[in-house]
Parts: C-alpha cells; structure tokens; sequence
C-alpha cells in the first residue's frame, strides 16, 4: 500500500470530481459516489474508502465525510440551480491550487480515472446504482455463479426487477473482463 496523506486523497478526490464534470456528468454526489467504488474497489487504487451497500448501491461514509471536507474548506460547492435535479459538485480555484501540489499523487491514479471516467461518466444514477451494485456483489460473492449473484441483488434491491438485475450483472461481468484487460 501507498502511504498517502489526507491531502493526497482529497487531490485525488478532486481529480475525480473535474474529470467527471469534463466528460459532461451531473456530478453529483450519487456519480461521485459511484465512481469512487470503481476507482477504489475495482480498479484497486487503495484510497482506503470502504463501501457498504446502501439506499442507491455501493456508499462510503468516509468518502462522503471527504466530500464534506472538501466543501468546508472551499474547494468544492454545490451548486442547486437546476430544477428537479439534486446538486451538483462543482470544483473551486483552490481545488485546482490542491489539485496541482499534489498531482504526482495524482498522477499514479490518473490512467484509472480517465479508464472510469470515459467508461462510465455520462452514465444516469439509475443505470450507476445497477451496475456497481452488480459488481459489488461479484466482487463480494462467496460463489462464482451468476445466477447467485442475480439473487442477491434483487434480494438487497428488490425495487429493480429480476431481468434488469440479471442485465446488471451481465454488464458487470463485461466491465470485469475490460478491467482485466487494462489491467495488463
């Protein structure tokens, strides 16, 4: 493992923010959610998140506290002025200034980022919640079989019906496989 400083998570924190803003997402904290159980669980970056399933899939309480931080200090606002829609993350001129003191740290996670960002950034919150609730289950299956983990979602997410848990899970195979292959 790394040794990083919490200066270097938030960096990284942030990176993940302005890259997602870049390819057009909503960017809020669902999407960022999201993409930090990708960046940290699947891709193996060991930002020390840990993620548990929750109302909308894979939540981290220590990351949100981070994204928290991050708007305590003035690096990151909300910004509400979209009607129907929930906020949005928007990064700051000190976010930047973070951003660039620390972008060796960066810089180790930033092929990762760019890999999820591109994969799944333009992505809504309804497909997002599916698959990584899908592969957060692959990844913490104690079977290999697909039909288990098909169960198992629509027993934690009994609100997605059967056929969109058996496509969620379909897809979390094909991005497991694509993630063995950047891999190497």
């Amino acid at each position: 493992m790394t040794v990083s400083t919490k200066e270097n998570l938030l960096a990284v924190d942030l990176e993940l923010i302005a890259r997602l803003k870049e390819v057009g997402s909503w960017c809020g904290e669902t999407h960022v959610q999201k993409s930090m159980f990708l960046l940290s669980t699947v891709l193996d970056s060991d930002l020390g998140y840990e993620f548990i399933i929750y109302k909308h899939g894979p939540f981290s309480f220590d990351f949100r506290d981070d994204l928290i931080a991050l708007q305590s200090i003035g690096a990151v606002k909300l910004n509400t002025t979209v009607p129907g829609y929930g906020p949005s993350f928007e990064i700051s001129d000190f976010a930047n200034k973070i951003r660039e003191k620390n972008k060796e740290f960066i810089k180790r996670h930033l092929k990762s980022i760019d890999f999820i960002v591109k994969k799944f950034g333009k992505n809504d919150v309804k497909f997002l919640e599916k698959i990584t609730t899908a592969i957060y289950i692959a990844k913490n299956a104690s079977s290999e079989s697909e039909s288990s983990w098909v169960a198992k979602m629509h027993e934690l997410k009994p609100h997605i019906p059967f056929k969109e848990c058996e496509a969620a899970v379909n897809s979390a195979q094909i991005y497991l496989s694509e993630v063995k292959q950047f891999r190497k």
